[in-house]
């Protein structure tokens, strides 16, 4: 129907643009990652103190330092090794889906109980409708 969006429609291409937004950007990390020449590789030993802190037992580093003038590759640690994205990646997702849907946009979930409610209080079950 004109003028209504459709649900899976909007779901897949917010997906197919955050896959392709995910799958460009990680190319060129991947090829700056790569690119490691020169620089004795060793980390600040402050950031390296930081990193084996008690506090972050699981945590993965993937520190990179790039020359801002060149963007060549200073100092990197498992540079080759391949992490779950994180923030950043999320920015791509939330700015497709803002651009896509728009600032308006409201997911509506409609929620039903069955029980007795006394003002916003429920007592009983709620349920989400999908």
């Amino acid at each position: 129907m004109r003028g209504e969006r459709s649900g899976s429609f909007w779901h897949r291409v917010v997906a197919g643009g955050c896959g392709l937004l995910l799958a460009l950007t990680s190319g060129e990390a991947a090829r700056a990652v790569s690119s490691t020449e020169g620089g004795d590789g060793r980390l600040d030993p402050r950031i390296t103190e930081i990193m084996r802190k008690p506090a972050y037992p699981n945590a993965q580093w993937g520190p990179l330092q790039q020359d801002p003038e060149s963007g060549r590759v200073v100092r990197s640690r498992f540079a080759e090794q391949f992490f779950i994205p994180g923030s950043r990646a999320k920015l791509f997702g939330t700015a497709g889906a803002w651009d896509t849907l728009g600032g308006d946009h409201r997911f509506r979930t409609p929620v039903y109980g069955v029980g007795e409610r006394r003002g916003s209080t429920s007592d009983g079950d709620l349920g989400v409708r999908q």
